[in-house]
């Protein structure tokens, strides 16, 4: 079984990922934000500074993928979808956010944002 399928959830359900999974996710999201951020401060970034950060989402469904890549535009990021090489009926949508500060709240709230954005788009 691959990655994806394990995140698939029941086909009663239309949501890509369970519930569970999400709040699994945005915890570990959460806690691998905060340690980004301790190593960028330890190369001299501080609160003050502004950078791009990259994101990831994928779907079962090519017209919630064109529908979150087009939220995600009106948020000025940079973004694009394609389909997985490993599973034709998963879509990856990938890009960039304009720069934002590099605080532990700041990093913190971009992290909740992005992944209710991503289950809630529909």
């Amino acid at each position: 079984m691959s990655f994806f399928s394990k995140l698939l959830s029941s086909k009663k359900n239309t949501r890509f990922v369970s519930e569970r999974s999400f709040k699994s996710n945005l915890t570990k999201q959460l806690n691998m934000s905060l340690q980004t951020l301790t190593q960028l401060k330890q190369s001299g970034i501080t609160d003050s500074s502004e950078l791009k950060l990259e994101f990831f989402f994928y779907t079962d469904n090519e017209n919630k993928a064109i529908s979150l890549v087009n939220t995600l535009k009106d948020k000025k990021c940079l973004v694009e979808f394609s389909v997985s090489a490993e599973n034709a009926k998963i879509f990856i949508i990938t890009g960039w956010t304009s720069p934002i500060k590099i605080d532990k709240d700041s990093i913190s709230n971009w992290t909740k944002t992005m992944a209710k954005l991503g289950v809630a788009t529909p």
